[in-house]
């Protein structure tokens, strides 16, 4: 499965923000995009969710025009925000995973089986009956990621989904990562925490000023990232994992 933007452009208030942005995402493979603050990832990510429409270019899924705009987030392409309290609506661990199960025309058998697949899989089955605004911050992220896997996205983004967690709660998070990428998911993850991923990273990413500046193996990369206005890790990449490589 292949993700492409081909000359992506976007602006706001007549201010081009991202400036024909062609690359190219697969499954299965893990991807990290950096970049200075103000760069346009959090955009670049809602253009490839479907969310917002380019003003130039497109985005296709296996060849073919990717819908935007009204594209259903969790279709083929999921998005987590960085504050994932904003994309719960349940009141209910288990309500906010149907919230968007049950719209997607699915058997009552069918989407009882992804609720409890996702509740398991997220670590959350024993809080299937609590408040969510009452989990942790580590437990939140994880109920936003499993709400968004428990509707089928070939690709799953998301943004900075380490801040504000602790090493517990990251090192939870990025196993669920892993284990997506293990059944065949492709992960664009926008974040400075490059210590938290890189390591496992297929791929490191660039942006900057709106644009791609470099695309390629982590290895090959990490020895500019200064030069990009982007910190290095204090690591060497080999040493930067908090899980078994």
């Amino acid at each position: 499965m292949v993700l492409q933007a081909t000359d992506l452009s976007y602006s706001i208030g007549g201010k081009t923000v991202l400036e024909d942005i062609s690359v190219r995402f697969s499954t299965p493979e893990l991807t990290v995009l950096t970049g200075p603050n103000g760069s346009g990832k959090t955009l670049f990510l809602q253009l490839l969710a479907g969310l917002i429409r380019p003003v130039r270019g497109e985005i296709t899924m296996d060849g073919r025009a990717f819908p935007g705009g009204n594209n259903r987030l969790g279709s083929r392409v999921g998005m987590v925000f960085q504050l994932s309290e904003r994309q719960i609506l349940g009141q209910t661990v288990e309500e906010d995973i149907l919230f968007g199960l049950s719209r997607l025309g699915l058997s009552r058998q069918e989407v009882e089986s992804r609720l409890e697949e996702c509740l398991n899989w997220s670590g959350l089955v024993t809080h299937r009956t609590q408040n969510p605004h009452s989990l942790s911050g580590g437990e939140m992220r994880r109920l936003a990621l499993a709400s968004v896997i428990a509707m089928g996205p070939e690709f799953l983004l998301l943004d900075e989904p380490f801040v504000g967690l602790d090493y517990s709660g990251a090192t939870q998070v990025l196993s669920l990562l892993l284990s997506l990428r293990e059944q065949g998911k492709g992960i664009i993850v926008v974040t400075h925490s490059l210590d938290a991923i890189l390591a496992h990273a297929d791929r490191l990413v660039i942006q900057k000023q709106g644009r791609i500046i470099a695309d390629g193996l982590p290895e090959r990369i990490l020895p500019y990232l200064e030069d990009h206005g982007v910190r290095r890790p204090p690591l060497k990449l080999p040493e930067m994992s908090w899980l078994p490589g």
